[in-house]
């Protein structure tokens, strides 16, 4: 028997208000499904139970329906009528624009945790509908990784396409810190840029000592030939 010391704490309440998103229904009726699973609550007390996690426009809409015998006694039933009252008008298709439009603009990590928030808002988006839509989001270099790999869910592409982006940076950032000295810092620098040298063509060494060396003995032979004129 499960104590009152170890019992998880409740969900917080569902209000119904539309304001909120189709994001707030979905994640309450989850954290509920797995409260109910944690406290091993019968399915019969499961719908009369939701009546205590529940206010507002919700707490109205349950009072109404239990008040005209319409409320649902299961659980399935129940979710889905009030996703049905509460869900917000064409959620799913702003949700879908939204993904379609994301694209991997800065690390692996934050376009994975951007395109997982917003997946989870689409209802009737499948297991491979959001795999294919992950893949052609990516950066051109990533998306033939994973590609490569052929994969066969939306978790073994992220785990794919992250574990690449880590090898990418690592290497990186090892190359640039053999050039600091071998020094592994874990930090990226990135090459100076090689300055084009525009003045005058370097001397050539060998060149200008055969010239002093010239312009010296021409400065001997007119020397002895001012002296050989006065001899």
């Amino acid at each position: 028997m499960q104590t009152s010391r170890n019992r998880p704490g409740k969900p917080s309440k569902f209000l119904g208000d539309k304001k909120q998103g189709s994001e707030t229904l979905h994640t309450w009726i989850f954290s509920t499904e797995l409260y109910l699973r944690l406290t091993r609550e019968p399915e019969p007390d499961r719908v009369p139970l939701a009546g205590l996690l529940v206010g507002g426009d919700a707490l109205r809409w349950y009072e109404t329906r239990s008040k005209s015998d319409k409320l649902p006694s299961d659980w399935t039933t129940f979710t889905r009528d009030l996703t049905a009252t509460f869900e917000t008008v064409n959620s799913n298709k702003r949700a879908r624009d939204k993904l379609a439009a994301l694209y991997q603009k800065g690390s692996i990590l934050l376009y994975c945790n951007l395109f997982n928030s917003t997946f989870l808002q689409i209802s009737d988006m499948g297991e491979a509908e959001a795999k294919d839509r992950f893949i052609r989001g990516l950066k051109q270099r990533v998306r033939i990784e994973v590609e490569l790999k052929e994969t066969t869910s939306l978790k073994q592409a992220q785990e794919i396409a992250e574990r690449y982006d880590s090898l990418t940076y690592e290497a990186g950032a090892s190359g640039s810190n053999r050039a600091y000295g071998g020094r592994n810092t874990g930090q990226y620098y990135p090459s100076a840029p090689r300055m084009q040298y525009s003045g005058p063509a370097p001397m050539d060494v060998g060149a200008m000592n055969v010239g002093r060396d010239a312009r010296a003995q021409f400065c001997i032979d007119a020397r002895f030939a001012r002296y050989a004129r006065y001899a």
